[in-house]
């Protein structure tokens, strides 16, 4: 959709879902965006106020870590797997209304993951560190500087 999208406006692009690290900000700057956003790369940062168990978490999370949740809402929302998440899919699957279903703690806050919700993105996979948000940036331009560069060797006759 990228590459469509940006042919079609004017205004910068800010590129979201799946990206957290800097071949992924490589890729959407080559397919029009002039950004991207990364909040669950963000949640395992040292400035993120979610519970370290969250933290930890996230950079725990294997390829088959989240999955898609509607929770009452009118759009899916994905999350950690966790024995709570798991129970919620259940209730959906069995099509029990959401205003009849069990609510958890915010996990976020308390990092009781057994009984709460912590909302990620399927980049938590690319997640193998808590540093600052700094660093982060730093990284991840640095990553995509090598990247664009690489790429760009294909292009040298």
């Amino acid at each position: 959709m990228l590459p469509k999208i940006a042919s079609e406006v004017s205004l910068p692009l800010a590129a979201a879902g799946g990206f957290a690290d800097g071949r992924g900000l490589a890729a959407a700057l080559m397919l029009g965006a002039q950004a991207v956003q990364m909040g669950t790369r963000f949640l395992a940062s040292d400035e993120c106020h979610i519970h370290a168990n969250g933290k930890h978490a996230i950079i725990d999370a294997g390829p088959d870590g989240t999955f898609l949740l509607r929770e009452g809402r009118h759009y899916p929302s994905r999350a950690l797997s966790t024995p709570y998440t798991k129970h919620l899919l259940e209730q959906e699957r069995a099509e029990i209304p959401a205003e009849q279903r069990v609510r958890s703690a915010d996990a976020q806050m308390d990092g009781d993951l057994e009984a709460g919700m912590l909302t990620v993105g399927m980049s938590s996979y690319l997640i193998d560190d808590i540093r600052p948000a700094g660093e982060i940036v730093r990284a991840v331009v640095r990553e995509a500087v090598q990247t664009l560069g690489a790429a760009a060797a294909y292009t040298r006759p």
